[in-house]
């Protein structure tokens, strides 16, 4: 990883200003040099000739791998602490504001309505006064995590105690609110917070610092320890060590080997064991199930073409999609740094915008659901078309046996409005209870087939849940065969009232709610429903889509803690859903499911009229499949992070076999983002404080890349060089007068010998009281350099895959021309 450049250790509200003023107040608890690979080796020299006469040159402690992992353990620990922290207390919150709507709701429309506004104002003054508090809080913190790990200094603006505390505060009652944010993205920023203080306090402790810093030095360690903590992040908030992994190693760190990778692996696994041990503690639940997990059985993969052409689909409209959210969040943000360049003034817009979103966001929560209509919760409806692709939840409810061990699923007594059961049909039709209704098939007017046996066609009757249920007459009818479906709190009612439908009370849900009124992470859940393809109309879908859509990227980048990880998932999960029950309206009849009722039932199926079965469409994917490749489109073509949605996507659903549909989504997506706008919407955030990202194409013009590197220097006055041998009072007057992080050091014929730092030279002023310093031995004797014809693109390249600080500019005669920085790349 690239070494952070202290020039821009400033506050990330100003950047973009002349920073290099800030640079003399800069102190580091060690100060050496920052070439990578020889570093090591010249402090060594040093050691020795500094170390007593018959001394060994100098103690190196032993087991800095073994102290790596310790302070990898620690952090992992941390980060799982705070990620609980962040999803009890937001569900908490959550659960409470809902609660108080559906209380509400009793005086109506307009009294849920106050509820959930006032609830959400309160949450939303909370986080915003976070902000307030800290400023670097605001959002997500995700760009400035990628410019700390690509080497740019923002550690004193972005990391603190405070900054911890208020970003883990603000994130619990912003997603508690009716906002359209998650907590995800704001865990990558509080997870590398957690690395650099665990790696802080690691520090003060003068044997860990020594045994830790024998190789690279602190800075490398402590960009290691804040990576570690952002793939810990991802981890604790998704349950999913591998996209943790690659999250570090696509989007945030600049220099990766396999070393680092086994290590931010490790600490992720690490992470979720922690998570997972903490649930089996107190919460019971520790067993490990991915967090949007679907049910996997043998209708559940897909190989028709159709399929793939819809995935390109998807990922082509969410391609567009994604454009459209980028602008739009871009442009919001860039006028809102405008704002917090306006003092009070903009503090106040500031304010307006975050309330006038909260109330937006709190009346569409809940006057969507207030429009839509109520839907019956039957089996019928639920899973009508389905391909029995069903979770456990609903499963038990349709199907009499484990069908989770079973390709033949045998369907409950209220399916069909008629059942087989030689147990209790038998009961049924001989009983002589008084009141009991009838319950003869053919006295019902249906005709057995001829080929069934006499004596089995006892075992066949009218459809009842058990013998008291019969005899109280809550019999299923057949002509109108609607069997009551049990629904979570995920499916919330939102006052609509159970129906009375031939002695069986049938209860409704509201399908609009089931988006609108849940927290994101529910509603989520409910996009990926598989099995269940009418659960969701697709008019609902569309509605919620073009409201979410505008309010999610408003919100981006407003004064509040807020992550878009979520808001992203759902609006992709939206445009896969519709295209989903577009395919399954269009296709529905054209495709026969591989596995079959059993064999009792298919004579069942015969007798009953075409209206009381249910079609399938096992060859066809359902709506809740798409709405996954949906979601990885959208976030791929957004974000631009392809790998680590395809490793994200499969391990919160655990379903292994869509890896292929949800990649050629991703990558559609991806493709069509990159044609419009080019870099992803983290990437484009860095403009806005005008991080100085390194990213892996020189940003400058092309004629430029193709010069020489000469053309990038300042000028020959600008350039300040120290000689082998330097007085106390010319080292106190160059420190003064110019701002300059790195001096070449020349011998008596003006050749290169060395790179002095700024830091060395102030350490050496304050422990010293010798009045000449020896320049030669303090400096980098292998800085790296460059002769003035070298190709501007090719010294980038090698600034960027080295980590370095300084690249020093020669002519022939190897005399300095001038000093390249960061800042020298870009335009």
């Amino acid at each position: 990883m690239a070494q952070p450049d202290s020039r821009l250790d400033v506050p990330l509200s100003r950047l973009g200003e002349d920073v290099e003023s800030t640079s003399s107040s800069l102190h580091w608890a060690e100060h050496q040099t920052q070439s990578v690979e020889l570093t090591e080796v010249w402090r060594r020299e040093r050691a020795a000739r500094a170390a007593p006469a018959g001394s060994a040159g100098g103690w190196r402690p032993k087991g800095k791998a073994f102290w790596t992992w310790v302070l990898e353990f620690l952090v992992a620990a941390l980060v799982a602490v705070c990620a609980q922290v962040v999803h009890y207390g937001q569900e908490q919150l959550s659960s409470w504001r809902t609660d108080l709507a559906h209380w509400a709701l009793g005086w109506g429309v307009l009294g849920c309505l106050a509820a959930n506004l006032s609830a959400t104002l309160a949450y939303v003054v909370i986080a915003h006064a976070c902000t307030v508090w800290q400023p670097s809080t605001v959002s997500s913190g995700i760009p400035g995590v990628i410019a700390f790990l690509n080497g740019v200094d923002v550690r004193r603006s972005l990391f603190s105690v405070q900054i911890l505390v208020a970003k883990i505060l603000g994130v619990v009652f912003a997603c508690g609110s009716s906002l359209a944010v998650g907590p995800e993205g704001p865990m990558i920023h509080i997870g590398a917070t957690a690395g650099v203080l665990v790696f802080e306090q690691f520090c003060r402790f003068e044997f860990f610092q020594r045994a830790l810093k024998a190789d690279q030095g602190s800075r490398g360690l402590e960009l290691h320890a804040a990576a570690v903590g952002a793939g810990c992040g991802v981890t604790a908030a998704f349950w999913a060590p591998i996209a943790g992994t690659l999250f570090v190693v696509e989007e945030a760190a600049t220099f990766v080997n396999p070393r680092f990778f086994v290590h931010v692996f490790g600490a992720c696994c690490l992470s979720l064991s922690l998570v997972l041990l903490w649930q089996q503690l107190w919460q019971r639940t520790g067993q490990y199930s991915p967090l949007f997990q679907v049910f996997l059985g043998p209708n559940c993969s897909y190989t028709e073409l159709i399929y793939f052409f819809a995935c390109g689909f998807i990922g082509l409209v969410c391609g567009l999609l994604g454009c459209l959210f980028n602008r739009i969040v871009l442009k919001l943000s860039f006028l809102r740094q405008r704002w917090r360049q306006d003092g009070p003034r903009g503090a106040r817009k500031l304010r307006l915008e975050i309330f006038a979103l909260s109330a937006l966001s709190a009346a569409a929560g809940v006057l969507l659901p207030a429009a839509a209509e109520c839907q019956e919760s039957t089996l019928q409806r639920a899973f009508a078309n389905s391909n029995q692709c069903i979770s456990q939840e609903w499963g038990h409810q349709i199907f009499k046996t484990d069908h989770f061990s079973s390709r033949l699923m045998e369907p409950t007594a209220g399916l069909f409005g008629v059942q087989y059961n030689p147990s209790l049909c038998p009961q049924a039709l001989f009983s002589n209870v008084s009141g009991a209704p009838e319950c003869h098939l053919e006295k019902l007017g249906l005709a057995f087939p001829k080929d069934l046996p006499e004596r089995e066609r006892y075992f066949y009757c009218c459809g009842f849940s058990d013998m008291a249920s019969f005899h109280q007459g809550k019999v299923y009818s057949f002509t109108a065969p609607k069997a009551p479906l049990e629904l979570s709190e995920e499916w919330p009612a939102f006052g609509c009232q159970p129906l009375a439908s031939g002695n069986i009370s049938i209860p409704r849900y509201n399908a609009m709610a089931a988006l609108a009124f849940v927290p994101g992470r529910t509603a989520v859940k409910n996009l990926f429903t598989r099995g269940s393809p009418h659960m969701l109309p697709t008019g609902y879908i569309a509605s919620f889509l073009a409201v979410y859509f505008c309010l999610a990227a408003c919100t981006a980048g407003s004064a509040v803690p807020s992550g878009l990880v979520v808001p992203m998932m759902i609006i992709g999960g939206c445009v896969g859903r519709i295209v989903g029950n577009t395919l399954t309206k269009l296709f529905g009849s054209f495709w026969d499911c591989p596995a079959g009722w059993v064999a009792p039932y298919q004579m069942l199926l015969q007798m009953l009229p075409g209206q009381a079965s249910m079609p399938q469409t096992c060859g066809l994917p359902d709506p809740g499949s798409f709405a996954v490749v949906g979601a990885a489109a959208f976030m791929s073509g957004s974000g631009s992070i392809v790998l680590f949605v395809i490793a994200m996507l499969v391990e919160i659903t655990g379903d292994i076999q869509q890896v292929l549909p949800i990649a050629f989504g991703a990558l559609t997506g991806r493709c069509v983002v990159r044609g419009f706008i080019g870099h992803g919407l983290y990437h484009d955030l860095l403009q806005v404080t005008n991080l100085s990202v390194m990213g892996r194409e020189c940003p400058l013009g092309r004629s430029q890349r193709r010069g020489p590197v000469s053309a990038l220097l300042a000028g020959g006055s600008s350039l300040r060089l120290l000689r082998a041998r330097e007085t106390r009072p010319e080292v106190q007057h160059l420190l003064q007068a110019c701002p300059h992080h790195g001096f070449p050091v020349i011998n008596a014929e003006g050749r290169l010998i060395g790179l002095a730092r700024r830091e060395q030279l102030q350490q050496w002023l304050a422990e010293s009281q010798e009045e000449e310093l020896q320049v030669e031995s303090l400096a980098d004797q292998a800085p790296y350099s460059v002769e003035a014809s070298f190709p501007v693109d090719r010294a980038y390249a090698l600034f960027r895959e080295l980590g370095l600080r300084h690249l020093v500019v020669t002519d022939v005669s190897q005399r300095p021309v001038g000093v390249l920085t960061r800042s020298s790349f870009f335009p």
